[in-house]
């Protein structure tokens, strides 16, 4: 009777984290529209984020005689977030999408 306590406590805890990392990779996948934002679910934090990306564009480049350039177009094919970090307490677990008012709304004393 342990051991089926011990597995079965085992597959719990696997479905714990197998959530936790389904849903933090969901929301790593996701970069907030005009409606949404970030938040940390551990601190609260709505403004503060180490953010690491990938982006692949096609640029337009002019160069001038000099042989300085200036990018005049930007045409992004491609864009993910890898990962988000909390600057407050640093954890990367626990960063949320919600809603822009529900975000503000929930959290007293930010905008």
């Amino acid at each position: 009777m342990g051991l089926t306590v011990g597995v079965g406590t085992d597959i719990r805890r696997a479905a714990r984290a197998a959530r936790r990392h389904w849903l933090r990779t969901k929301v790593l996948r996701m970069i907030p529209d005009q409606t949404q934002r970030w938040r940390c679910g551990g601190c609260g934090n709505l403004t503060r984020f180490d953010v690491t990306r990938t982006r692949r564009t096609t640029e337009f480049w002019h160069f001038d005689l000099a042989g300085e350039h200036r990018v005049e177009d930007l045409e992004v094919k491609d864009e993910s977030v890898e990962s988000v970090r909390c600057r407050w307490c640093g954890r990367s677990d626990a960063i949320e999408l919600v809603s822009r008012s529900t975000a503000v709304e929930g959290t007293p004393g930010q905008a």
